[in-house]
């Protein structure tokens, strides 16, 4: 037998090819390894988004059975998921934070909450009380009104105001009802929260100082800033804040606020501000001319010896409106303001004298109403308002001031 003579180089061709191929097979094996790994992450992180988004549907299907300031612990893929859920309120608004949990994995879901217009609410336009069976609601001017209305027993009637005639024929599109001796009651939960508002009782907060610059997420702990003397805003500021003061707020158009809540003695926003907050007035809420406050604002009245709320000519509102009395002896001295040029898209419930013009795309429920000339006053008028319910946006939603029990949903995704 013969043995033939290997060359050296093609042992060693054999050995780098022996090397390449043992690399390649480690490298697929490692490809595959981190492949299922990652689609292991993938797949219970989906799983972790399903989760939470499926607890955002169980909390608003079972919304009246969850309580405010708890939290509620499920297992809703009946795996070895954990679905965290926490009802709290915001102002007039409430928060739903939900967090699905698989394993290490975790996400948070923040939404703003509000009410579904009912059927019935997407209909009604204005509601004035009526006190007297004699008592009507004097319309004048460019007066017009889509929707149904209730009112005082002798409904509406087109009357000369300092020589002026009502300039459309058919001035009211709707049915009409003929109104209580009372507003419909505001939800006892809301009176509460306002009084909270009011005494500085807004739970889980974390003192802080006013700075020029504040962000803060909804997923942590609400900053509270207490002030206790006359100031003017210019800062920066947004989300998860509370700002109180005891003294006057002013909030510049060069200050961006937006989510926030502002609680002052007298509030004043100064021309040409922009931005989305909730403002609480324990006085006056003075809104100037220019001022675009964008939806889901809030504007409210606490009880002061003298609660105004004024809008100005050419300002405008996609929001809420209200004014409600925290006790009897408050309850004369309201009242609710809006110019010539107001554009509102939203709900005005004022428990209070109301004298208003410009344009309500939403509806208006209030105590009484009156128009104020240079020379004159008149109880029971409206003149120069637009009023129309019929073109609300169908996605509008309002807080839980009349009907707790209305079909909730999602708001606004918070950050």
């Amino acid at each position: 037998m013969f043995l033939k003579k290997v060359h050296a180089g093609v042992l060693n061709l054999i050995l780098v090819i022996s090397i390449v191929i043992t690399f390649l097979i480690t490298s697929l094996i490692l490809l595959f390894y981190y492949q299922n790994k990652i689609l292991q992450k993938n797949n219970l992180e989906r799983k972790v988004l399903i989760n939470t988004f499926s607890g955002i549907e169980y909390a608003l299907g079972t919304y009246e059975d969850i309580k405010f300031d708890d939290t509620l612990y499920l297992n809703l893929l009946k795996d070895d998921d954990t679905t965290v859920i926490v009802k709290k309120n915001w102002g007039l608004w409430d928060i739903i934070s939900v967090t699905g949990q698989r394993n290490i994995y975790k996400y948070t879901k923040n939404a703003l909450i509000g009410n579904i217009l009912s059927e019935e609410e997407k209909k009604t336009g204005l509601y004035i009380v009526g006190n007297n069976s004699d008592d009507f609601i004097g319309v004048s001017g460019d007066f017009s009104l889509k929707g149904n209305y209730y009112t005082p027993k002798q409904g509406l009637k087109a009357i000369t105001i300092e020589g002026e005639l009502i300039k459309n024929a058919q001035y009211a599109n709707g049915s009409r009802f003929q109104s209580a001796t009372k507003l419909p009651f505001v939800e006892s939960f809301i009176v509460e929260r306002l009084r909270y508002i009011k005494d500085q009782k807004i739970k889980n907060t974390e003192n802080m100082l006013l700075n020029d610059s504040i962000n803060n997420s909804f997923g942590d702990k609400t900053k509270l800033i207490n002030l206790s003397s006359n100031i003017s805003l210019s800062n920066i500021m947004q989300g998860n804040i509370v700002l109180y003061n005891t003294s006057d707020i002013i909030i510049s158009k060069n200050a961006r606020l937006n989510d926030i809540i502002v609680v002052g003695k007298n509030v004043r926003i100064e021309e040409g501000f922009k931005g989305r907050l909730q403002i609480f007035a324990i006085d006056s809420l003075i809104i100037e001319k220019n001022v675009v406050l964008e939806y889901p604002s809030t504007l409210n009245s606490l009880d002061g010896e003298k609660s105004c709320i004024k809008m100005k000519e050419g300002s405008a509102l996609e929001g809420v409106i209200l004014m409600y009395p925290l006790s009897i002896e408050r309850k004369k001295n309201r009242i609710l303001s809006i110019d010539e040029k107001v554009k509102i898209h939203g709900y005005i419930y004022a428990d209070a004298q109301v004298e208003i013009k410009g344009h309500l795309t939403g509806s208006l429920f209030c105590t009484s109403v009156f128009l104020k000339t240079g020379s004159s006053f008149f109880e029971n008028v409206l003149k120069d308002v637009h009023i129309d319910v019929t073109n609300i946006s169908p996605y509008f939603l309002v807080p839980n001031i009349l009907n707790k029990k209305s079909k909730k949903e999602v708001l606004q995704w918070l950050y």
